[in-house]
């Protein structure tokens, strides 16, 4: 408490250095997922606590983009829209912290990178790939999507399914605006 005080009076708002605060703590060196689980943890709550604004169905979404023509193609996800790329398997220790009766957790592997939304009451999560995660990211950066998927490619993902991640998107209510 004393390293990290309150920024502000909403307690809501109390939480956001813990991951930070966990990573340098000596006693959970042997512990190297905490940090990122804390962040998951973080970020549900953000996504949980997140404005709520109307989406754009596939046909808004299509007119929108036609609209544009050959501008630029900006993408609004959904406030409650939270992004973790983790070196750990967080959705799995995760997922069995929630039901530890469920099997054996497995550490060992290829991190995991997750989208989190808000959908009704509950927090949905979903496993992406690193393509993925990547136009993500970007599309928060705000850049154009044009620009993201440059950047997808360029770090080394030339068969990003990009129509597949829009899909999804749409499906799932993400898209705020274009």
């Amino acid at each position: 408490m004393r390293r990290y005080p309150p920024e502000s009076g909403n307690l809501q708002d109390y939480g956001a250095h813990f991951p930070a605060f966990l990573s340098d703590m000596q006693e959970t060196a042997s512990l190297p997922y905490l940090s990122d689980v804390a962040r998951l943890e973080w970020a549900r709550q953000l996504c949980y606590l997140a404005a709520d604004t109307p989406c754009l169905n596939q046909t808004e979404a299509a007119c929108r983009i036609q609209a544009l023509g050959n501008n630029p193609v900006h993408l609004c996800l959904h406030p409650s829209v939270g992004l973790i790329d983790s070196e750990h398997r967080i959705f799995d220790i995760w997922q069995y912290c929630m039901e530890p009766d469920s099997g054996r957790l497995q550490l060992a592997g290829d991190g995991q990178s997750l989208v989190l939304w808000r959908d009704g009451a509950q927090i949905a999560m979903q496993i992406m790939d690193t393509a993925a995660i990547t136009f993500l990211q970007c599309i928060e950066q705000n850049m154009d999507m044009q620009r993201a998927l440059n950047e997808v490619h360029q770090h080394g993902y030339p068969n990003f399914d990009l129509s597949g991640l829009f899909s999804f998107l749409i499906a799932n209510h993400l898209i705020a605006d274009i």
